[in-house]
């Protein structure tokens, strides 16, 4: 940390190893100052002229929300002993959510859903409100489509061409406390008597 902090001056860091996700973003909300926010994960890269160019659409675009890239994916082939890249196809290839009412834009996201939002480069303001909406549940997927849900009823989004983001895949991932296991998916949660109190909750905030 302390060498990093020589290089990059401007880096806060903090460590709270004892909330989930969603509150440790949640907990940073007030700290920050610049006009544009995003989320990464710790094991991803983002790719500064992806970053430079999703941040100068935003700027040139008042009525988009957010702005996403396009996604490299690495891995380990474990048979041959090396990393490789790998493209996640044309999915988010001129991809964007820009439906005048968030009805249209709700149905349009959902028909054929695209993981675009968790990881966008947003409006500071659209980051904070969509961010303080959500709460903790003990699966990942239901946490994603929250925060999909909350970007389209607060506003639109566009991609850009280029690419924007390096995905790792290389390692499983954890078990959390807080939010489950992956192995959760979203029709397992949503058919579990064990969670039926936190999917009351949770359409309940989506109504609000």
């Amino acid at each position: 940390i302390s060498k990093v902090k020589k290089i990059f001056p401007d880096i806060e860091y903090f460590h709270e190893n004892s909330f989930s996700y969603v509150d440790r973003i949640k907990k940073t909300l007030n700290k920050i100052k610049t006009p544009f926010a995003m989320c990464l994960a710790e094991d991803d890269f983002i790719l500064k002229k992806g970053l430079f160019e999703a941040t100068n659409k935003l700027i040139d675009n008042n009525n988009l929300i957010a702005c996403f890239g396009q996604v490299t994916g690495v891995d380990y082939d474990l048979k041959n002993k090396k990393t490789y890249f790998y493209h996640y196809g044309d999915s988010l290839e001129k991809y964007e959510v820009i439906q005048d009412d968030y009805k249209s834009r709700l149905e349009f996201a959902f028909s054929s859903y695209r993981t675009a939002t968790s990881y966008a480069l947003f409006r500071t303001e659209n980051f904070k409100k969509v961010w303080s909406a959500i709460e903790t549940v003990s699966c990942l997927e239901a946490t994603e489509y929250e925060h999909a849900i909350n970007t389209y009823i607060d506003g639109k989004l566009s991609t850009i061409n280029k690419n924007f983001w390096i995905r790792s895949k290389e390692l499983e991932s954890l078990e959390s406390k807080y939010e489950g296991t992956r192995k959760t998916t979203f029709s397992l949660w949503m058919k579990n008597d064990k969670f039926i109190l936190e999917r009351i909750n949770f359409k309940n905030r989506i109504i609000n």
